[in-house]
């Protein structure tokens, strides 16, 4: 999180507090090996005020990776671990607006988490770890 007074977020994008929980991007979809086809996503944060209190969102990056800049220079992230953190975030993030008020919040948290979840999957190095996890219980 942090603080509205126009300073930079991770990555190279101001502090606007009227930015969405996740926007597509339309740079073009990524084809998985499984053959999901899915969007670029727009990350973005939280911003909070001096209380403590949620006062919009900021950008941070897109997701996938397209410049090979973030989170550092040629970073791609080949095992769809990056995404599943990204969709644990907003999982986090949406499970903590329970007001009646926050519901749009919450439901975008969680629309943007499926996107993420559905990215990590959609590497077929992520699902056959997990699949040979899953093999190994008892």
């Amino acid at each position: 999180m942090i603080n509205p007074n126009d300073e930079k977020a991770w990555g190279t994008y101001r502090t606007y507090r009227d930015d969405p929980v996740f926007e597509v991007s339309f740079e073009g979809d990524v084809t998985y090996p499984n053959g999901d086809q899915l969007p670029p996503i727009w990350i973005t944060e939280p911003i909070l005020n001096d209380e403590g209190n949620y006062d919009g969102r900021t950008y941070m990056m897109v997701y996938p990776y397209r410049d090979h800049e973030f989170p550092f220079p040629g970073h791609d992230d080949e095992d769809g671990e990056d995404a599943l953190h990204y969709g644990g975030l907003y999982y986090d993030e949406g499970m903590g607006y329970a007001d009646p008020a926050e519901h749009d919040k919450r439901v975008d948290c969680f629309r943007a988490a499926e996107v993420f979840f559905r990215h990590s999957v959609g590497n077929d190095a992520m699902m056959q770890r997990y699949l040979a996890k899953v093999r190994a219980m008892p």
